[in-house]
């Protein structure tokens, strides 16, 4: 799942996202490849829900705005992830799609993919 960012494709339609707890910037895949992720000190933790039938992928959208893949999550699981306020994240379908994209805001953010 880790890529260059010229290998996503980008999907037309936007996969549901539902944020909770804190609130993230969520925008489509293209606009998280216009800035990089920016180098930031503080930490914080996030959920990601797959409540689809579809397997996804957890990916980075790096300083240099490549793209790398850091987990799949299964239909019905759900992931915890480290990272930092700030930081930009994407999630990708089995064709390598990205579906949308979220910048990390501070406090612990809980997600949920719906379709």
């Amino acid at each position: 799942m880790t890529g260059k960012a010229g290998a996503i494709i980008v999907a037309a339609a936007l996969t549901s996202l539902t944020p909770s707890t804190a609130e993230a910037k969520i925008f489509p895949c293209i606009q998280a490849l216009e800035s990089p992720s920016p180098i930031s000190s503080e930490t914080m933790t996030f959920t990601v829900r797959n409540a689809t039938n579809e397997l996804k992928g957890l990916i980075w959208v790096t300083y240099g705005r490549d793209l790398e893949g850091y987990t799949a999550i299964q239909p019905g699981h759900t992931v915890t992830q480290e990272s930092f306020v700030g930081h930009r994240w994407a999630i990708q379908g089995l064709q390598n799609q990205c579906s949308f994209a979220f910048e990390l805001e501070a406090g612990e953010t809980s997600f949920e993919i719906t379709e």
